[in-house]
């Protein structure tokens, strides 16, 4: 039986979950699983009052065959091209990249919220 959620679960969860471009935060009576740099608001892709649960969705995400983009990497600016790609560019150089892949949702004016792919761009932190 798992104990009540707490800030010491939560931060060895989130010790996982940042090996896979993620973060677990406690809101309530549950912990959340959101992408890194995910905007205001954005709704998890998974919560759950267990840790071994919780446990289990990061190791099921850690075996993907998918790459994330680091949303919170400074180095880089982000937007979306279309419903399915993204143009990253490196802030330092201008050097500028489109990967196709998968967006969760996007919404004109607002940053990309998660982005996913097979094979991770040259520019960028990327995460399974």
């Amino acid at each position: 039986m798992d104990l009540p959620v707490n800030e010491q679960d939560r931060q060895a969860l989130d010790a996982t979950a940042q090996t896979i471009g993620h973060q677990v935060t406690i809101e309530g009576d549950l912990y959340w699983a959101r992408p890194r740099g995910a905007i205001a608001g954005h709704r998890c892709r998974f919560a759950t009052s267990s840790h071994d649960d919780m446990l289990v969705y990061l190791q099921s995400r850690a075996r993907r065959d998918s790459w994330n983009l680091d949303l919170q990497d400074p180095a880089v600016e982000v937007e979306a091209v279309g419903l399915t790609a993204i143009a990253i560019t490196e802030r330092a150089t201008g050097d500028r990249v489109e990967v196709s892949g998968g967006l969760t949702r996007v919404i004109p004016g607002e940053p990309v919220a998660d982005f996913y792919t097979k094979e991770p761009a040259r520019i960028g932190r990327w995460f399974r």
